[in-house]
């Protein structure tokens, strides 16, 4: 309860934009957890090890390397005594989930190369919402972008539509990562990712 309770609490912060008290809230809460569980049920290793991912998004978000990297590798631990995939308490946590989160944060930092990386050695088909592997995708897609790989970062993106559609058409930042590919497409992409757009209705 005082894990999830404290999940809840490092949200409201980081939509506030309250970045270093969530990553605060975070590490307080997981050491307080750790401390306590000295045998840890698949819900207990869930909740902890989401709550250092929190945590460490939190910390990637102020450019704290230092912390991100040590709440990923925290986090890491608890995937591997987890041992799978799953969603216990609705968590979507485990070992590839916690790759999700690397990349993620790699991408947050500026890191396109290592998000890349990061990505390529997630096991999509092994996690356990589609949520997840589109949001996966999405920043994968991303980082492409950054490296000006268009054509990757558009067919990536189209991937992550087939799997999860709701999460493209109903989310502005997949809404933003279109119209960005769009922009900035060369000749050879353009076309193609016009068509997308349009059936997206991003253009007319």
């Amino acid at each position: 309860m005082i894990g999830a309770s404290s999940r809840i609490i490092t949200h409201a912060l980081m939509d506030g934009g309250h970045h270093r008290a969530a990553t605060d809230a975070a590490r307080s809460a997981a050491q307080r957890m750790d401390a306590d569980l000295t045998t840890p049920s698949p819900d207990d290793l869930s909740i902890y090890g989401s709550l250092l991912l929190r945590g460490a998004v939190a910390a990637a978000n102020t450019g704290d390397r230092h912390n991100t990297v040590e709440l990923l590798d925290e986090a890491a631990e608890a995937g591997t005594r987890l041992g799978h995939d799953g969603n216990h308490m609705w968590t979507a946590f485990g070992p590839n989930n916690v790759l999700c989160h690397r990349a993620n944060v790699a991408l947050r930092l500026g890191d396109a190369g290592t998000a890349i990386d990061y990505a390529r050695q997630v096991e999509l088909d092994k996690l356990p919402i589609n949520e997840r592997k589109a949001t996966l995708l999405l920043d994968t897609s991303r980082a492409f972008l950054m490296w000006n790989q268009h054509d990757k970062a558009l067919h990536i993106l189209r991937a992550a539509g087939e799997i999860a559609p709701e999460e493209i058409t109903g989310r502005p930042a997949a809404l933003r990562l279109v119209r960005d590919i769009l922009a900035t497409a060369p000749i050879s992409v353009r076309r193609e990712a016009r068509e997308y757009a349009a059936t997206l209705g991003v253009i007319a």
